[in-house]
């Protein structure tokens, strides 16, 4: 029973990863358009699928081996399109998904006043917590249409977290925010397992504990830096 438990909370911390990887993807491909969309998106962006195509290539070969015909050739384009080489690899369709609107998503941040982007965020982190309350107490309303109930929310969320000038207080009252919204997420995956089917995911919980870390993070970062 302990094991068990053990590994739920494992589980529940190592979830968080997914979320910061979109908000680190958001901060390096931000960097990379530097505003000439010839260059990122055929420079770049062709040697960013053509590595991920190189990887999936070689993740199947492990699994079937090696051949050079006209039907493997078939069997790898098959499983990159089709998304059936590793279910795993989810995570990098949706990051060049991301790729793909970053121009137009970094013209609109960098665009944003200071209060607005205060106002974004707290819209991004509002809608996880109203549709979380959709998961735990069952009510049916949804907004259709609503862009970001997904891991742009983590990419957009981490961006904003690391631009927005907060004040100490604030940097403390985010931190407090995160650490405890992994106690009750903690408490969730281990006691009420299966109750909360967000919690992995688009969740207020796992938002929230991925903001604070991230701003941490950087916040580290920028120290060692100075120092």
């Amino acid at each position: 029973m302990f094991k068990e438990q053990l590994l739920l909370l494992v589980q529940n911390t190592l979830a968080s990863a997914y979320g910061l990887i979109f908000m680190v993807a958001a901060i390096v491909f931000f960097k990379m358009y530097k505003g000439d969309l010839f260059d990122y998106y055929v420079k770049k962006g062709l040697t960013l699928v053509a590595a991920f195509f190189v990887l999936s290539w070689v993740t199947l070969a492990t699994k079937i081996g090696f051949s050079v015909s006209l039907t493997y050739a078939k069997d790898v384009l098959k499983g990159f399109f089709l998304r059936t080489i590793c279910e795993e690899y989810w995570i990098f369709y949706s990051l060049l998904g991301f790729y793909l609107v970053v121009p137009f998503l970094k013209r609109m941040t960098e665009g944003l006043s200071a209060k607005e982007k205060k106002w974004l965020l707290g819209v991004l982190v509002g809608y996880f917590a109203f549709f979380t309350g959709g998961v735990l107490f069952n009510y049916k309303i949804t907004l259709y249409g609503y862009p970001f109930l997904n891991w742009i929310a983590f990419a957009l969320g981490g961006y904003l977290v690391l631009h927005i000038a907060w004040t100490p207080a604030q940097v403390r009252m985010i931190y407090i925010v995160g650490a405890v919204s992994f106690v009750i997420s903690s408490v969730e995956a281990v006691f009420f397992p299966g109750v909360n089917w967000s919690l992995d995911s688009f969740c207020l919980t796992r938002i929230l504990i991925c903001l604070a870390f991230f701003l941490w993070i950087g916040r580290v970062r920028r120290c060692v830096r100075v120092g």
